[in-house]
């Protein structure tokens, strides 16, 4: 029977149906026009005549062309709640349960049990609402099943569990020996009539009807799992061109046409909000459940007309965002999880997860814990100092305190000394013991929240000289020194800040780790075994010990840093203000030297072997009153790196991977000798090396943060097979937002300063403000990378960012930033539908990216500076008669036309980048011309300016939700535009996931500043 196809195909796992916007697939073959029912090809040939989303498919056995009225008499079967049946056989499917059962009579039933009945019942109604024939599903509220013994019995709540991927007691309300009680499930006509039963899925086999084709939508409308607190507020999202209906159908739907779904939907707008109400009526679901997703079924429905362009009566489609159905259903959620007594065995709710961020009190408490441990190291460091200058310093002013004072007794002047030089060796040793909760990017490490032990130690020789006396300064030093250090750090991802807490302390000697990874791989060096299955055995339980100490998304970094510096800084006080400035200048030479092992996942350990070089200036002034309160640096730094990544196969199963010993044992000599011999030999590596050219300048005022970077960088990959890339990147980073949790710090620092020079909070003043406690941000990126080939730029792709990232922010100011956004690209990104149930995100990111490929970076290349002329004009006529400086630009007929300074850059620096033959300032050149496009124009006039298939436009949401079941999922928006189809996101994103790197390594965080 086809019925029993259907329930066989249903899965566990949604689908996702693409739409092609275009008329790029043939239409259905079953369309009637003028009563005439037509082939696909007739229909393709009327594509540009009519709208052929208005043709009606031909009725058939499973369709007719009329709403229909809901009525039980649809699903009368001869079975009630409450009767007593004999189980008689399972019925093979896929994650449901169906069994046969006998009745007194004879007759054999159907039975059929699942979380998802209720959606299942759901769609049966709506479907028949739209003219589908669906075969009759009764509802049960419960139903006594008999046992020939108490095996079969058994067997038959083993298998429940097994096809339901649930619990056997949801369903069970009580049993003896040979009998069971069932709740909450249905008996099913699997189709006499020869019917598919359309509300469980379609044939598994190419459809060519709109009667099945269309169904996409509909499955897509009420795609409900089992909490309906997930189930979203909005549908038909529209990504690279496509349509997107996420379904319940383990089928693609991919010949389903735009046509299909816009029919789909206009006929759905034939409902009256009547009919959807009856669909509801007769869904055997607890009234609360029904009242929330009704009101998520209309806005659903709203949200998709919409999207589709289909005129409807927006009055029928008016909802309550914020439902309320006491006591279970309160400001649109669900609150009771567990509906048993209720009759049901489906959770219509899910506990809701706790972000790591959701405890504030927990996280001051994890920055206090840093802050003891911290100060409770610096005591200890105190005694591994052999010279203070500043003891030299203070030598210094006491002996001519006392040379002045006794010139003033007996002359009644003061003395006036001349400027006078004090020095003093220094040497100082450090012991690094630290434990921090990070938040973001972490040395070239990507999790939202990790905990970061870092044990290590440093030496520091050097020397300091000062100048005391000189006028209208209060000193000047000047300081040449050697700093060498080496640390091993452990970072671990964080689910909650308790396990901050559970961490145990002599965990933050990471050495001690390392060591104990170094003994069980030494347990499992030095075993031998009489049988393959003893060895497989314990490789299995060594490898457990192992995961213990080295989980999943961890690291162990051991890094070497050498580096000679150069500084002086002189303090002027600014008459009797009590404001003083500070000038300095400081110069450095980094050498790096750095391994991290990463596990990547439960099969994969990736060990990144680094060295890098940078050598630079920086330039700074402040200017404080107690503490700092206008602070301005520029940063120049230049270097080198070289990264060999190595991707170890430890999967514990030798049939597939048969090369798990060799791969441990040259992981246990990297551990405990430091050695790669044996590592470059059994897994060799992908190989990239750069050179990079940045540039920072950083100020502030107060607690505010303004950030601009400019990096450049030249790439050099290659590959164990041979192939190599050579590629060039330029970034422009404009970030600014506020950081008050170092300006608190600056204030608890001069508090403590008053109380004794040894306690102090470490404070990183210039971290971006969006990852710190209460702090937001706000960053514009403009990114240019191209590869080269033949000393030639091959490949380009521009992408300009708009991001906005911070603490926490709750619905109403989320909705208000959303609605930013789609204001800043003049473009609806956002249903605002779409962030509906988020109460309040913590962590928030909003990200918005336009992203412009090859062919769309050559038209933006090739238009006239005549262009930019006329539209400056366009723009600044009212302007033009009272502007001070009007030029006079020359266009290509020899016209000229008047400018205040309007795309000045656009219009200037143009032919100067065609000019030039050299790829790396040419690309440089490009870079700032299209910085320049995003600046003067704006985005959404580049887009403007270019066809779709050049561009694409998305942004998303991503953070932890506080009071909800979804921890962290990220939202998508609206797209616009067409994704390239080999580099979506950048030729060196592709690259990087392809050698599986995160940014943070392959940018060179870990000797670079993160911009």
């Amino acid at each position: 029977m086809k019925g029993l196809l259907l329930f066989f195909s249903i899965t566990l796992f949604s689908q996702v149906a693409r739409v092609p916007l275009d008329n790029s697939l043939p239409p259905a073959n079953d369309l009637t026009f003028r009563g005439e029912k037509l082939s696909s090809d007739e229909s393709k040939l009327l594509i540009n005549k009519i709208d052929i989303s208005e043709l009606d498919p031909s009725e058939n056995s499973i369709w007719e062309n009329k709403i229909v009225t809901l009525d039980s008499k649809f699903d009368s079967i001869d079975l009630n709640a409450g009767e007593s049946v004999n189980f008689k056989s399972f019925l093979k499917s896929r994650n449901i349960f169906r069994f046969n059962a006998e009745k007194k009579s004879g007759d054999i039933k159907t039975l059929y049990l699942d979380r998802y009945l209720h959606t299942a019942i759901l769609r049966r109604n709506f479907l028949r609402k739209l003219g589908y024939k669906i075969p009759a599903i009764k509802y049960l509220k419960n139903l006594k099943v008999n046992f020939e013994s108490g095996e079969e019995l058994a067997k038959f709540k083993e298998q429940l569990r097994f096809d339901t991927a649930a619990a056997s007691s949801r369903w069970i309300v009580s049993e003896n020996e040979f009998e069971i009680v069932l709740r909450d499930l249905a008996v099913i006509d699997l189709g006499k009539d020869n019917l598919y039963n359309v509300a469980m899925g379609v044939p598994p086999k190419s459809l060519n009807s709109r009667t099945l084709r269309s169904l996409a939508l509909a499955y897509s409308l009420l795609d409900v799992k089992e909490s309906v607190n997930r189930f979203k507020w909005n549908s038909c999202e529209v990504k690279s061109k496509e349509l997107v209906l996420p379904h319940f159908f383990d089928f693609s739907f991919y010949t389903t046409d735009i046509h299909d779904i816009s029919w789909m939907a206009k006929r759905i707008s034939k409902l009256s909000r009547k009919d959807l109400m009856e669909v509801f009526e007769y869904s055997e679901l607890p009234k609360p459940v029904q009242v929330l997703l009704f009101n998520k079924l209309v806005s659903r429905i709203k949200t998709c007309l919409e999207t589709l362009k289909i005129s409807h009566d927006s009055s029928k489609y008016t909802y309550n965002s914020n439902p309320k159905f006491r006591p279970h259903l309160l400001n649109g959620r669900i609150s009771k999880i567990n509906w048993e007594e209720e009759g049901y065995a489906a959770r219509f709710a899910g506990e809701d997860k706790k972000s790591p961020l959701s405890e504030t009190g927990r996280y001051l408490l994890t920055l206090i814990q840093s802050f003891g441990i911290d100060n409770a190291v610096n005591q200890l460091n105190k005694h591994l100092s052999a010279f203070d200058p500043n003891e030299i310093r203070q030598d210094l002013a006491e002996e001519q305190f006392q040379i002045g004072l006794k010139h003033f007794v007996d002359t009644g002047e003061f003395l006036q000394f001349p400027v006078t030089s004090w020095t003093s060796p220094v040497l100082d040793g450090e012991l690094i013991l630290s434990r921090d909760v990070v938040v973001g990017n972490y040395l070239g490490t990507n999790n939202l929240v990790q905990l970061a032990d870092t044990f290590g130690f440093a030496i520091s020789p050097g020397f300091v000289l000062g100048l005391e006396n000189i006028p209208h300064a209060r000193g000047a030093t000047f300081g040449l020194n050697v700093n060498y250090v080496k640390t091993f750090t452990h970072l671990k991802p964080l689910r909650s800040l308790k396990l901050a807490f559970k961490e145990k302390y002599r965990n933050m000697i990471v050495p001690l780790l390392k060591r104990k990874l170094t003994k069980s791989i030494e347990l499992l060096k030095n075993r031998e075994f009489e049988t393959d299955v003893e060895k497989q055995s314990y490789i299995e339980e060594t490898f457990k010990e192992i995961s213990n100490h080295l989980g999943t998304g961890e690291s162990i970094l051991i890094t070497e840093k050498f580096s000679p510096s150069a500084n002086a800084s002189i303090v002027i006080p600014l008459a009797n203000t009590g404001f003083t400035s500070q000038l300095g200048i400081s110069g450095k030479d980094i050498k790096i030297s750095r391994t991290q092992i990463y596990r990547k996942d439960s099969k994969t350990i990736q060990i990144f072997e680094d060295k890098g070089h940078g050598f630079g200036h920086t330039l700074s002034m402040d200017l404080r009153f107690k503490v700092p309160i206008l602070r301005y640096q520029r940063e120049n730094l230049r270097g080198d790196y070289d990264i060999n990544v190595y991707q170890l196969n430890v999967d514990t199963d030798l049939d597939k991977n048969p090369n798990f010993l060799s791969n441990f044992f040259a992981f246990h000599d990297l551990l405990k000798n430091g050695s790669i011999e044996m590592l470059s030999e059994i897994a060799p590596p992908n190989k990239l090396s750069s050179k990079f050219n940045d540039i920072y300048q950083r100020f502030s005022l107060l607690f505010w943060r303004n950030k601009k970077s400019n990096l450049s960088t030249h790439y050099n990959l290659e590959t164990p097979s041979g192939l190599k890339g050579e590629y060039i990147t330029h970034y422009e980073v404009h970030r600014k937002g506020f950081n008050y949790e170092a300006f608190v710090k600056e204030l608890i620092n001069w508090q403590f300063k008053r109380i004794s020079d040894d306690l102090k909070w470490a404070n990183s003043i210039w971290r971006n403000s969006d990852e710190t406690f209460l702090g937001s941000g706000k960053s514009e990126d403009v990114a240019y990378e191209a590869q080269v080939i033949d000393d030639k730029i091959k490949k380009e792709f521009v992408s300009f960012s708009l991001n906005f990232k911070g603490w926490a922010k709750k619905k109403k100011r989320l909705t208000k930033l959303l609605e930013k956004v789609n204001d800043e690209f003049k473009v609806k990104l956002f249903d605002i539908n779409q962030v509906h149930d988020i109460k309040k995100l913590n962590l928030y990111d909003v990200m918005a990216t336009l992203y412009i490929y090859e062919d769309g970076i050559e038209k933006l290349k090739s238009i006239p500076k005549d262009v930019f002329i006329r539209m400056a004009y366009g723009e600044e006529k009212k302007k033009i008669p009272r502007c001070s400086q009007v030029k006079l630009y020359e266009l290509s007929d020899g016209s000229k036309v008047p400018n205040c300074g309007k795309y000045k850059s656009l219009i200037n620096d143009h032919s100067k980048c065609e000019e030039l033959s050299d790829s790396i300032e040419s690309s440089k050149c490009w870079s700032r011309l299209f910085s320049n496009f995003s600046k003067e124009l704006g985005v959404s006039k580049i887009m403007q300016l270019l066809p779709n298939t050049d561009y694409y436009l998305q942004a998303q949401v991503n953070g932890f939700r506080s009071n909800s079941e979804v921890l962290n999922e990220t939202i998508y928006s609206r797209s616009f535009g067409k994704l390239h189809s080999k580099y979506p996101f950048g030729i060196l994103n592709t690259i990087q996931r392809r050698l599986g790197i995160n940014q943070g390594e392959f940018e060179g965080h870990w000797l670079r500043l993160r911009p």
